[in-house]
């Protein structure tokens, strides 16, 4: 990346004196070598889930459906998706069985068809 702003300062001195003092101030690190496949791999993200209980343009409707879920103890947030749907969620489950109970209370309490979504 100091590579590429070096080649990409042209004729400005400043900004290439800018860039290599900054290069001097960087450590440098030796990287181990490795032996076959036995570098550890980066974990992989857990899933979370979460339930879905509302979907629609309305504020007006986003904003009563999160006071009644608050009220009634729920992590409710919208989450507001590319064609203008507030989407509105709750909790953030680590298992489906977990968000499953929750989507069960949800439409017991709420009714409608509250449902489970994998987040990323």
């Amino acid at each position: 990346m100091i590579r590429e702003a070096l080649d990409g300062a042209g004729a400005d001195v400043e900004f290439k004196n800018q860039v290599s003092f900054y290069a001097s101030r960087c450590a440098t690190a030796t990287v181990p070598a490795t032996v076959g496949d036995t570098q550890a791999k980066p974990p992989v993200p857990a899933a979370t889930y979460a339930v879905q209980v509302l979907a629609v343009k309305s504020a007006a409707q986003v904003d009563e459906m999160l006071t009644r879920l608050k009220v009634m103890g729920f992590d409710a947030r919208v989450v507001r998706d590319t064609s203008g749907l507030f989407k509105v969620r709750v909790g953030r489950y680590t298992t489906h069985d977990e968000a499953g109970q929750a989507q069960r209370r949800l439409k017991t309490r709420l009714g409608g068809q509250p449902f489970v979504v994998e987040e990323p």
